[in-house]
């Protein structure tokens, strides 16, 4: 990694190896310097089945997964049906036929899973919902044409094509997207959280579950349900997926506890995101202070130093880790400032926060 000598102030590269260093540097978010080199422990390319089902509870989602170990899914808003994308890997690779077919499905999951309801769902946004506000039509859409359009025959796909299925529209449709980190212990309660919430956002719940704002109330949080009330429809899915514990300071999983993530999206443009940021930001802080959520540092994160402080152990090590290799803070920017405790004393010298 390239940053500046603390005492010289010139720039100087170093190798990190092992330690708390390294582990730092595995999750540093830019706050370390500039990363020059990594080397990575790869495995060959291998084959994965899929077969798509339709599933009514999370306890039917996750009763698969036993035998479909790399497994993904999502929630279909006001439908409140799960679309399980069961995958396995392959002892062997398919036969000639197979490897054909697989490229054709490749090229209609473009078009039928991916690209055409995203870009339908687009364009129905601009028209019925100007600023996320509910839409029945968008509703009915959302609950019946939606599950609709996720059906396709058990597959063979290569694995660099099969472990990133039906999330390339990512990169042609402009999104925002929070994503949440949930231990596998608590995802029940969070996904009934979420429900709750998105109906309630979305004007479809007249009142929220007695244990929904109970939730509420031990986060210190329950004035403010009254404020999303009504102000936004979420039109996109959720989606899950599964995450093991790595060996990093602070990131979603170094606390050592796989972890389910749940991500949240937003097609409309920005200026018609306000209920969507009000949404997020108060689903953020109930689901941290009640189901120990974690939230991905890379995307839309409303939370404050305040908020996260005492869920990252380690927090606290990784901030003298970054003062040490960049003393004079060049690294260090507003978010840095709001989320990690990482600031500037009024002499210029960077003081953890």
């Amino acid at each position: 990694m390239a940053a500046f000598d603390p005492v010289s102030g010139r720039a100087r590269v170093c190798e990190l190896t092992d330690g708390d260093e390294l582990r730092a540097a595995r999750c540093a978010l830019g706050c370390m310097g500039v990363v020059l080199s990594v080397r990575l422990r790869c495995r060959r390319e291998f084959w994965v089945r899929e077969r798509l089902s339709h599933e009514a509870s999370l306890e039917a989602v996750l009763a698969r997964r036993a035998e479909y170990p790399l497994q993904q899914f999502m929630l279909i808003p006001y439908a409140w049906q799960f679309v399980a994308f069961n995958r396995r890997e392959m002892d062997a690779p398919p036969g000639s036929f197979a490897r054909i077919a697989s490229r054709v499905y490749r090229r209609i999951d473009t078009l039928t899973l991916e690209m055409l309801p995203h870009q339908l769902l687009s364009k129905l946004l601009l028209r019925l919902t100007p600023f996320g506000r509910p839409s029945s039509l968008l509703r009915r859409f959302l609950q019946h044409v939606l599950p609709r359009s996720f059906r396709a025959p058990p597959t063979a796909l290569p694995s660099i094509a099969a472990l990133t299925l039906h999330t390339r529209h990512h990169a042609a449709v402009r999104h925002v997207e929070m994503e949440v980190f949930v231990p596998e212990r608590h995802l029940d309660s969070a996904v009934r959280l979420l429900r709750a919430v998105i109906a309630w956002s979305a004007g479809t719940a007249l009142e929220l579950p007695a244990a929904i704002r109970s939730d509420f109330e031990r986060a210190g949080l329950a004035a403010e349900l009254e404020a999303v009330r009504g102000c936004y429809m979420q039109h996109d899915p959720l989606f899950f997926r599964r995450v093991r514990a790595d060996d990093t300071l602070i990131s979603m999983t170094s606390d050592g506890i796989d972890r389910y993530s749940i991500s949240l999206f937003i097609y409309l443009p920005e200026a018609q995101r306000g209920g969507y940021y009000a949404l997020c930001a108060l689903v953020a802080r109930v689901l941290c202070r009640v189901y120990e959520a974690r939230l991905h540092w890379g995307k839309y994160c409303p939370l404050a130093l305040e908020d996260i402080d005492n869920a990252y152990p380690n927090l606290a090590a990784f901030r003298r880790h970054c003062v040490a290799v960049d003393a004079r803070g060049a690294f260090v920017n507003d978010y840095a400032e709001r989320v990690l405790g990482l600031s500037h004393a009024a002499d210029g010298t960077p003081a953890a926060g």
